[in-house]
């Protein structure tokens, strides 16, 4: 990093051990794939382009500071011809 650059960071906690619930994700959604599931390591605290989104845990950053990103899925996925091998795995 470096003065002026623009950087997100976490802080990780390799160590926490928690279960998955979509209420804890920060996210809008009223569901997670990952309910309920056991899992070791949680993100502490995230910052966003110099400023707090998340502190120990907790939301405290703005709603609106985020950016869209425009994303499109491999015509492979959509057609559901796409095989996971360790050939198409990225290197």
């Amino acid at each position: 990093m470096a003065a002026g650059a623009d950087a997100d960071i976490v802080v990780f906690d390799p160590s926490r051990t928690w279960t998955v619930d979509h209420r804890e994700l920060h996210m809008s959604g009223g569901y997670s794939c990952w309910d309920g599931w056991e899992v070791t390591g949680k993100v502490r605290t995230t910052i966003l382009r110099g400023s707090v989104l998340v502190e120990d845990g907790a939301f405290v950053g703005s709603r609106t500071d985020g950016r869209w990103q425009p994303r499109t899925m491999l015509p492979e996925v959509l057609s559901g011809d796409f095989a996971f091998s360790s050939e198409a795995a990225p290197a």
